[in-house]
């Protein structure tokens, strides 16, 4: 990478500089090729093909790209974990954009309709969240729900959430859709996509590029999976605090992942330690009784209200 970076920046320099070596009656007659006396002028196109700047070059490149990724530095919210975010933001948006448009177009007939309740309880309860997490205005969040029976929901980089009815089924409470809801929108919070993508950037052309002889599932398993897990806990942890902060109650999700593992007995399974994109859900569940007391604390701090009105059976009780 380096190489490639070196040479382009090499022959832009001998293309395009504005030194050029004096011009000789040996130049004119030979179709004005330049001439080049180092005692008398270095010009920066000349200087571009000597040792100096074979050795000069590597440097230079090296700084600015250490300047770069020190630009790219940044901290999670929350975890306030070091990482680097490579792509620029405008780009991750457009890369959604994308996205949505063709999701849109290929389930229009599975979308739920935005006056159906469970829609309406759904962006009520994402409300709450994207309000704590304070980037109510930094996106044009749009939440559907698509009627299928697949248990899960998703987020794009560009705000636009994604909720199966199959995921739905699963609540017991609100509580529990915050929980998934606050996971999904804390990804949009930290970033984490553009994470995944510059890391997924570095390791092909830092690694692979420079060692083709390793297998791409190699690859995989060694770095794109851990760093799925990690952002996926990383996500938790952040969605928990969000949900709290909201006022939904975390004693009330404690037991949901455990309760997701009945539903689906092969989903904590070996391969899925080191095969998957997502933690196993025990280790996911542990991580919220570990953090259950610590975030019990902060609800008391944020002055919620204990006998708020729960109208989750009542809306879904007749849409399983």
């Amino acid at each position: 990478l380096f190489r490639m970076i070196f040479s382009k920046f090499s022959r832009f320099i001998r293309q395009y500089s504005i030194l050029r070596p004096p011009i000789t009656k040996k130049t004119l007659s030979s179709h004005a090729k330049l001439s080049f006396n180092p005692k008398r002028n270095i010009s920066v196109a000349s200087f571009a093909g000597t040792r100096y700047w074979r050795v000069g070059g590597p440097i230079v490149g090296v700084g600015l790209l250490g300047l770069y990724f020190w630009y790219c530095y940044d901290h999670a919210p929350i975890t306030k974990r070091r990482r680097l975010l490579l792509i620029p933001d405008q780009i991750m948006r457009f890369m959604g954009e994308i996205v949505w448009g063709s999701l849109v177009e290929s389930s229009r007939n599975a979308i739920l309709h935005p006056s159906d309740p469970r829609v309406k309880r759904v962006r009520h309860i994402a409300e709450k969240l994207i309000e704590v997490a304070g980037i109510k205005d930094s996106y044009e969040w749009e939440f559907i729900v698509i009627e299928s029976d697949e248990a899960n929901a998703f987020v794009l980089p560009n705000g636009k959430v994604v909720v199966y009815t199959g995921i739905l089924r699963t609540f017991k409470n609100e509580d529990q859709c915050a929980l998934v809801l606050g996971h999904e929108i804390a990804h949009v919070l930290a970033s984490h996509k553009n994470e995944d993508m510059s890391f997924f950037v570095l390791v092909l052309s830092l690694g692979y590029m420079n060692y083709p002889i390793i297998p791409k599932s190699a690859l995989t398993y060694i770095f794109e999976l851990p760093l799925s897990r990690k952002l996926e806990l990383e996500a938790d942890i952040i969605g928990l605090d969000l949900m709290t902060r909201a006022c939904f109650k975390v004693d009330n999700v404690l037991h949901y992942w455990s309760d997701m593992d009945m539903n689906a007995p092969h989903s904590d399974s070996v391969y899925g330690a080191i095969g998957s994109t997502h933690p196993l859900n025990s280790k996911r569940e542990e991580l919220i009784k570990s953090q259950a007391s610590k975030l019990n604390v902060l609800r008391q701090t944020c002055g919620c209200n204990e006998g708020t009105f729960n109208v989750w059976d009542y809306v879904f009780s007749k849409k399983k």
